[in-house]
């Protein structure tokens, strides 16, 4: 009964009846359509900027370790194919120049499709005199998104780097229990990743005003959500061959799956994170480019 009282069971209650109010599976529909065609150009811009200074190749393959520990062995291959079929011409650099604008075009409209959503969570909407200038600042701050997604995904190459050598120097002479040790460590790495990411969606896409703190709260328990389902989806795939009776389709449902959980997760966490800046926090409030919904 206890319980039933607590101000979190509360908060939590209004966050998943509010997720069914704003149409927020409609949304990850939406964002899952965007994503899938989105993610090889996401993927492809990475790989060719960071791999500009770090080695294509071993930022290829850092980028999809990455993703195997986030989604899983089967999703993470088929969206390493999607990338190796989708890779630039590099035959000329009008050719090359096309293609990287068309890549960013498409990747950009992912985190638009995002904004869009989060504030219609949040219930903000753009002004209607928005006008050239503030539509030319949206996109590009799209393009700076993929930039700061670009720089975390340096900074844990570096430190999956270092883990990798660690774990090779120490794995000849230490006992299981140490390398259990190595492998929560790593964990917690793509936890923090993910947390970061998620914080700085938060506290930047939608059109609105938001502590810094109240942000990183709804990231965590996002991110919290995002790494339980990880592992539950994982069971589920590993103990069910319905999806081998697509054949090659199969591989495409098995990502889309991925890409609708998460979406998912990630529009529950901007409930949440909206219930609780109310709650416990400052409410977040519109900036000087929008405003309340009537």
């Amino acid at each position: 009964m206890k319980l039933l009282e607590t101000r979190f069971f509360q908060l939590y209650i209004k966050s998943f009846r509010d997720f069914f109010e704003d149409e927020c599976l409609k949304f990850s529909a939406s964002l899952s359509y965007y994503t899938i065609f989105a993610l090889p150009s996401f993927a492809i811009i990475l790989i060719t900027f960071i791999g500009y200074f770090l080695g294509e190749e071993e930022v290829s393959g850092s980028l999809f370790r990455q993703i195997n520990r986030m989604v899983g062995n089967q999703a993470s291959d088929q969206i390493q194919e999607i990338v190796k079929n989708s890779q630039l011409n590099k035959t000329s650099i009008l050719e090359t120049s096309i293609g990287l604008i068309t890549l960013l075009l498409s990747a950009s409209g992912m985190f638009g499709e995002i904004q869009s959503s989060i504030n219609d969570i949040w219930k903000i909407k753009a002004k209607n005199k928005k006008g050239f200038l503030r539509a030319l600042i949206d996109q590009l701050f799209s393009f700076s998104m993929i930039a700061v997604f670009g720089l975390i995904l340096a900074i844990s190459l570096l430190i999956d780097s270092f883990i990798e050598v660690l774990y090779d120097k120490v794995s000849n002479f230490t006992n299981l229990e140490t390398l259990e040790i190595a492998n929560y460590f790593d964990s917690f790495l793509v936890f923090i990743v993910i947390s970061l990411i998620i914080t700085y969606v938060f506290k930047e896409l939608p059109d609105v005003k938001i502590r810094l703190k109240d942000a990183f709260i709804g990231a965590l328990f996002t991110a919290v959500l995002f790494m339980l389902g990880k592992y539950a989806i994982g069971i589920y795939l590993e103990n069910s061959n319905k999806l081998t009776l697509y054949g090659t389709a199969g591989s495409i449902l098995i990502l889309l799956l991925w890409v609708y959980y998460s979406a998912i997760i990630l529009y529950f966490g901007a409930v949440f994170t909206k219930n609780y800046a109310l709650l416990y926090g400052t409410p977040i409030t519109p900036n000087e480019f929008s405003e309340f919904k009537d």
